[in-house]
């Protein structure tokens, strides 16, 4: 009358055993959740950043030479646009850069930071052609490759890869 019997502790043990084990779990999901969406909110940054060295190179972008650039681990292919290789424009030696070789430089800079922040990045940006009735308009989409934590066991495997992207439209 005056205790508690061994099964009633063991099944009190077990209970807080899988309470504490579901919030492992929520801690997991929470810790690759803040991961992702700090890498979400990296390639917005990044898609902005080169929106607005677009917006300065206005005398390059705004001619609607580009139709779509393609960027895939910091390599960067354009056809014959001639954006693939950069010269440094901040030096002395090469100054003045014209307006392509301005957007060469930025886009072998965004590149490459590009590169650094999210895992296996690629990039497209396209551009509409010039017109008399409408102005140049672009799209800059930004994909990487994350990994995700599933909620659930539904699938044979709980950790999964996923492919966010983002997509930014700018007028130069």
């Amino acid at each position: 009358m005056g205790g508690f019997s061994m099964v009633e502790v063991m099944v009190t043990v077990i209970v807080v055993v899988f309470g504490l084990l579901g919030l492992v779990k929520m801690q997991g999901l929470a810790i690759s959740a803040t991961a992702n969406s700090s890498r979400r909110g990296l390639a917005a940054i990044e898609a902005d950043s080169l929106a607005n060295a677009m917006q300065v190179n206005h005398a390059y972008w705004a001619q609607g030479l580009v139709s779509t650039i393609s960027i895939s681990n910091g390599t960067i292919s354009d056809g014959t646009l001639g954006l693939e290789t950069a010269v440094n424009c901040t030096s002395g030696n090469n100054a003045p850069c014209t307006s392509t070789q301005i957007a060469a430089y930025d886009l072998q800079q965004w590149s490459a930071s590009l590169t650094t922040l999210l895992p296996t990045p690629s990039a497209t940006i396209s551009c509409s052609a010039f017109t008399a009735n409408a102005p140049v308009t672009c799209t800059i989409q930004i994909s990487w490759v994350e990994n995700t934590v599933a909620v659930n066991t539904q699938g044979s495997n709980t950790a999964a890869m996923a492919a966010p992207s983002y997509t930014l439209f700018v007028q130069p």
